[in-house]
């Protein structure tokens, strides 16, 4: 038995042998009739059992059997995408009676009994029929159960969908690649030259089966991680028509694409075969989205080896980009990943009372609940950075809206669940260690938060593309009213400051500069130089003259048009990642939040609009002043 389905044993109470013995099938046949679910009695499951048939046209025919979960079979788990085009069903016949099916899950059920024709191991947990959809009650208690029906599960069958020569093409790549590794570095050089031979041949089109396999549905889906992170533990096969690929040469897309290879054309040329991140492709998207996939399934491996729960933000930062048919399936989902390492021996990283766990509520009342039962257990707020841009499900401000992916961000949204223990990652703490202090109406209708107002908005510098320098001027004129904020020591450090802001991206690293000296010496010294000429028009030391050709060079290759850096009444410099911020929004330091975020008064009430960098108030700064008493603290209610 697996570390994991040890684990899940000691976990759940499922100890013992599995027993192999099933009710024999009931009668077989076709009807008009459409088929009944009989309820499952407390502790059980179902189970569907295929039959065999003749021709791969036969109809489909199963058996649905009733098992207590301490009395499992082998199984297979299934992970599919259900598909959206709910018009087209087709039938599948249990004990005789109709069943409607998604196109693509009878399209499995057709080719798996094909592939396993005479297999000993024919049961299947399939959600969409082994759980009665119509019944809400039900589907709430059997997700719930998910995650340890899949790793409980003897085999985990991934189905990507019926075939088609693009895929071919795909899976025969990753199979040869992954076999020239398996055989060493020679084999795996030799295979590379090749691809350099078929990319000098194709161009960039070389890349377009793998492109269009990887973006099939299920790579896109909300709940194949939980379904992934669990079953991939025990033995597992991608199967795609009627061909399959284990999991280590689908991980052999890793060499693919994350490697630019040296190779000589036919001509002798040297040359290199571009990565797939090429824009024409969007190969990245795609490529980021299976390599998160597996990154999950390691960190979930780190943490159940460390015994330490993995916060529910990093797995709904996770899933965030994913595709739900139901938006509360996203928070489901990572509820049934934060679970799975059961709550009575680690450490809570949500309130169980305080989540609304019912298919029948609005999903703004599922998410508000979600918020709530965070903050609860955690006394922090940093689930605050996630609210980024809002679908219809969701009108409140401080909500945020997992159904849709994040496209304009506040400073750390992408990755405001990544800060977890296992990571280590030094983050801001513009509010210090001080706990939330948050009250929340009955209704969730309001989230009262306390904090402080630093500062406000002022104005915003021109936004900076490539070429031009309209940004650049800002700062030259405001130059002398920055280097008289008391936060800065000198002009190098608000120089160096200035630099820093520009560079920073949304998830707090600093893009292209890294090095101070180097910072300083395209800075300082290249403005000081009078090769430059970037000292022509600067007449006394209340001038600078920013725009040299180098600093110009860094920040077109890095910044991003949407990107502002703004000054606030107080000449502090701020950046804004997401061009949602107006003049007049307050800049505030909120308790447990750990950066800055802006605010915007609307009569008697507040919303919240992004969180934000605000350079000189990243580190506890606004907390010491308030110790001073130079600021107060107030409520906030955010609607």
């Amino acid at each position: 038995m697996s570390a994991l389905k040890l684990f899940m044993s000691k976990m759940f109470g499922m100890e013992g042998s599995i027993p192999t013995r099933l009710p024999p099938s009931l009668r077989l046949g076709t009807s008009t009739e459409i088929y009944s679910y009989r309820p499952l009695k407390e502790g059980e499951i179902r189970l569907l059992e295929l039959f065999p048939s003749k021709e791969f046209v036969d109809p489909i025919l199963c058996h649905l059997h009733h098992i207590p979960i301490d009395d499992l079979p082998a199984y297979n788990a299934l992970s599919y995408a259900w598909g959206t085009d709910s018009t087209s069903r087709l039938p599948i016949f249990i004990d005789g009676k109709s069943l409607p099916a998604m196109p693509n899950l009878e399209a499995f059920l057709r080719q798996h009994r094909e592939d396993e024709a005479g297999s000993t191991n024919s049961m299947l947990w399939i959600d969409a029929i082994c759980i009665n959809q119509d019944d809400l009650a039900e589907r709430r208690q059997q997700i719930g159960m998910m995650c340890r029906l899949y790793s409980w599960c003897s085999r985990l069958i991934v189905w990507l969908g019926v075939g088609d020569d693009d895929s071919k093409a795909a899976i025969d790549l990753l199979k040869v690649t992954a076999k020239a590794i398996k055989e060493g570095p020679e084999a795996l050089c030799s295979w590379r030259n090749t691809l350099a031979s078929r990319f000098f041949e194709l161009g960039e089109n070389h890349h377009e089966p793998l492109f269009k396999f990887f973006s099939r549905a299920w790579f896109s889906r909300a709940w194949i991680v939980q379904e992934y992170v669990f079953g991939c533990t025990n033995d597992m096969v991608f199967r795609c028509g009627g061909l399959d690929i284990s999991q280590e040469e689908m991980e052999a897309l890793h060499d693919i694409y994350a490697s630019n290879w040296p190779a000589t054309n036919a001509m002798g040329d040297p040359r290199t075969i571009p990565r797939f991140d090429l824009p024409a492709s969007g190969g990245t998207m795609w490529y980021i989205s299976v390599a998160s996939l597996i990154t999950s399934q390691m960190t979930f491996s780190v943490a159940l080896r460390k015994d330490k729960p993995i916060s529910l933000l990093f797995w709904l930062s996770g899933l965030r980009d994913t595709n739900a048919t139901d938006p509360r399936d996203k928070v489901y989902g990572a509820l049934g990943l934060t679970e799975s390492f059961g709550q009575n021996e680690c450490p809570r990283v949500y309130d169980v009372d305080a989540m609304i766990v019912d298919y029948t509520q609005p999903v703004q009342d599922i998410y508000a609940s979600l918020v709530k039962s965070l903050v609860i257990c955690t006394k922090r707020i940093d689930v605050l950075l996630a609210c980024c841009d809002r679908s219809d499900h969701v009108q409140r401000s401080w909500i945020p809206d997992w159904s849709i992916r994040v496209r304009s961000p506040g400073f750390g949204s992408f990755d405001c669940g990544a800060r977890d223990p296992l990571v280590g990652i030094k983050r801001f703490e513009s509010s210090g260690t001080s706990d939330a202090l948050v009250a929340f109406a009955s209704d969730l209708s309001t989230m009262t938060v306390q904090g402080l107002v630093w500062d406000m908005v002022e104005t915003f510098a021109p936004e900076f593309y490539k070429g031009s320098t309209g940004s650049i001027s800002f700062f030259e004129t405001n130059w002398h009213s920055l280097v008289n904020n008391p936060a800065f020591s000198s002009e190098r450090d608000c120089l160096r400051r200035l630099w820093q802001t520009f560079l920073l991206s949304a998830v707090g690293r600093l893009a292209g500069l890294r090095a101070e000296d180097e910072l300083i010496a395209l800075g300082l010294n290249e403005i000081s130089n009078s090769d430059t000429q970037s000292l022509l028009r600067q007449e006394s030391d209340k001038e600078i003259i920013l725009h040299t050709p180098r600093f110009l060079e860094e920040l077109g290759n890095e910044i991003y048009g949407r990107d502002r850096l703004f000054l606030t009444s107080r000449n502090f410099i701020g950046k804004d990642f997401s061009g949602k911020l107006q003049y007049g929004d307050l800049i505030c330091v909120l308790l447990g939040c750990p950066v800055p975020v802006a605010l915007r008064r609307v009569g008697a009430h507040y919303e919240f609009i992004r969180s934000v960098y605000l350079d000189g108030i990243m580190l506890g700064e606004a907390l010491e002043a308030l110790e001073r008493g130079e600021v107060e603290l107030e409520d906030f209610e955010l609607h």
